[in-house]
């Protein structure tokens, strides 16, 4: 008996499935759309940190300097230029380069509707090769004349055509587009224009007679071969007080924890995902606990011929991972597709690796597990002598 209640296991979790077609589409279609509900609060949530990361993993650089109260590319909030040219002096230390900031100040008229939208502008010394976008460098000289920028030809729509050799109008001051490239609007920000530095403290007066002294971000590359974490602790401990110095990864672990944890957006997306996974697990416990009902003189029969709780529970739980896995397919597929609408529409990074599946996939599995085990509890509770 033991070889037999082995080999059925399997067997029979996948018979109970497939006997009702219709009632196994059905089934299939509402863990789908429980996987699709998880899939878009999770792909909101990562398209703000892949956004909000997007514009400083471009940063040619080892180590990324701030100030102490900017916990990510949040608004201005400079720190004194000093600081930077102490840790080019460091030991290790090969460069170290200041780019300054406008957000909220900042606004781009559109040459087409004479509308005026807000925009993000980024400056730096041409001659420093901040970027490590081919396009940006390539063009950099464009920027020793006055008054010319780089427009971000991945901004949104509302901003015009922006095209290399038009004019346009930035913070009511007039500006050649000199040339473009291709990032995409973050979450903050619909478009982007880089400048040199001396263009910006023209347009932006108000930073007043000291706004070199005062940066945004400073940019540290290191000497090839030199100790990457050795260097970063003693530029933290000499450093510290008046600034944060981050690796690369863990700037973009500063961006997530601050949209994750201290921003509502990110609490916002974690509940939406919270909520898709519940409606799973009650659309699964639905769908098991209705094969059980229908089932419940069998599953009396098996007990009455000694098969145990246990091997109920197993059977249901099998059934459990088999509609998991198997409604997790189409659920993938049609999130690929919202996935490639949802760009297009906000201009949002929606990116579906297999790194962020995987865990979809585990969590579809746990969902389909739990409504099983809840479910299994009215057969496992039977005695077979009720229905005899």
């Amino acid at each position: 008996m033991t070889s037999s209640v082995i080999t059925s296991r399997v067997p029979l979790a996948w018979l109970n499935l497939i006997e009702n077609k219709r009632r196994l589409a059905t089934s299939l279609g509402g863990v789908a759309f429980a996987v699709i509900l998880v899939f878009v609060e999770f792909g909101f949530m990562n398209a703000v940190y892949d956004s909000e990361s997007n514009l400083t993993r471009l940063f040619n650089a080892d180590l990324i300097m701030v100030s102490v109260h900017k916990p990510s590319n949040t608004p201005s909030r400079p720190f004194p230029r000093s600081r930077l040219i102490e840790a080019r002096n460091f030991p290790g230390v090969q460069s170290a380069w200041p780019v300054y900031m406008n957000e909220f100040q900042s606004h781009w008229k559109n040459a087409d509707d004479g509308l005026s939208y807000p925009v993000m502008t980024l400056a730096f010394n041409p001659d420093d090769p901040v970027f490590e976008i081919p396009e940006i460098r390539d063009q950099a000289d464009l920027l020793k004349t006055g008054d010319v920028v780089l427009a971000d030809a991945g901004s949104r729509d509302f901003y015009g055509r922006l095209e290399t050799g038009r004019s346009a109008e930035l913070n009511g001051r007039r500006v050649q587009i000199a040339g473009t490239f291709e990032v995409g609007p973050s979450f903050r920000s619909e478009g982007l224009v880089l400048m040199g530095d001396s263009t910006f403290f023209k347009l932006y007066p108000e930073r007043g007679p000291q706004s070199a002294s005062l940066v945004d971000f400073g940019l540290i590359r290191l000497e090839p071969g030199a100790d990457l974490a050795a260097t970063h602790r003693r530029l933290r401990a000499a450093l510290g007080d008046i600034v944060s110095i981050y690796t690369k990864p863990g700037f973009f672990q500063s961006i997530r924890r601050f949209w994750g944890d201290t921003k509502a957006i990110g609490k916002v997306f974690s509940s939406g995902a919270a909520v898709g996974f519940l409606i799973g697990v009650m659309i699964c416990y639905q769908i098991l606990f209705s094969g059980i009902t229908a089932r419940l003189s069998q599953y009396a029969t098996l007990r009455a011929m000694g098969y145990s709780p246990g091997f109920l529970l197993r059977v249901v739980l099998q059934e459990a991972v088999i509609l998991a896995v198997l409604g997790f397919i189409p659920g993938v597929l049609i999130s690929l597709q919202a996935y490639h609408v949802l760009e297009q529409m906000t201009g949002l990074p929606m990116d579906l690796t297999v790194g962020r599946a995987v865990p979809v996939l585990l969590l579809t599995i746990a969902m389909c597990c739990v409504a099983g085990i809840t479910a299994a509890r009215r057969a496992m509770q039977l005695d077979p002598a009720e229905l005899f």
